[in-house]
């Protein structure tokens, strides 16, 4: 599985509105957000890593583009943080990083 690392959280939020869902994940006091994405033929995932986790049961973007935290959902406009216990995959892509 190709994974493509974003800059930005805002543009992962923006994509994972389309998905409904936000994956988090933290290894080693790093925190990670990430989708899987369907495109053609693969699957790739998009992924970002922040200094601090999101203080939110879901997010989503405002009229100027910045993160906005939600503690219940507002849908079909936000989407919910997954946290995530163990996922195989996406420890290889962390593994491959290296």
């Amino acid at each position: 599985m190709r994974a493509v690392w974003c800059k930005n959280l805002e543009d992962l939020v923006n994509i994972a509105r389309g998905f409904g869902w936000l994956f988090y994940f933290e290894k080693n006091g790093r925190h990670y957000y990430y989708v899987y994405v369907p495109l053609n033929h693969e699957t790739i995932c998009l992924v970002t890593e922040v200094k601090e986790p999101l203080d939110a049961k879901y997010t989503t973007i405002d009229d100027d583009g910045s993160i906005k935290l939600l503690k219940v959902p507002i849908t079909p406009l936000c989407v919910k943080i997954v946290e995530v216990m163990e996922d195989r995959i996406f420890e290889e892509i962390l593994k491959e990083r290296k």
